[in-house]
């Protein structure tokens, strides 16, 4: 990662940490205070601003995957209580216009929040149970074909 895009994550997780306490995040208005931070005037050309929000977007969106989902090479920030639970989890139901994914504090959580994100890693759990049995068989069937 180039020291630019370092340091355009470190703002995006800044937003974030200063935005902790809200009830629901989401990638889009991360992005729209991205965009103020580097232009605060506004003095972006608007179809350059909307690819940058664009962009930003989509990084912030990265960036909350892999800190409330634990999709990336971080830890999923974890519950001072419960260290096995994500301080968030994805809204099983988005309330913006959009559809734009937005992620719920664990104490603000709907029990729709609850069975959509338990269902969510069902499945995920699953589909590696499956991943990890194709690629054991795979590799007995070599070993017999040796």
């Amino acid at each position: 990662m180039t020291a630019e895009m370092q340091g355009i994550m470190a703002v995006i997780a800044r937003i974030i940490d200063l935005r902790g306490t809200e009830k629901r995040i989401s990638p889009s208005w991360v992005a729209t205070e991205v965009m103020l931070h580097f232009d605060p005037k506004k003095t972006t050309e608007p179809n350059i601003y909307i690819m940058g929000h664009l962009q930003a977007r989509q990084l912030a969106r990265m960036h909350l995957r892999g800190r409330f989902e634990g999709d990336s090479n971080e830890p999923a920030d974890q519950h001072e209580l419960f260290p096995e639970l994500q301080k968030r989890y994805p809204a099983a139901v988005s309330t913006r216009d959009d559809g734009e994914p937005e992620y719920v504090l664990l104490e603000e959580m709907a029990d729709a929040d609850y069975d959509f994100n338990i269902a969510r890693l069902r499945k995920e759990a699953n589909a590696k149970l499956r991943h990890a049995d194709a690629l054991e068989a795979h590799k007995y069937r070599r070993k017999a074909a040796a």
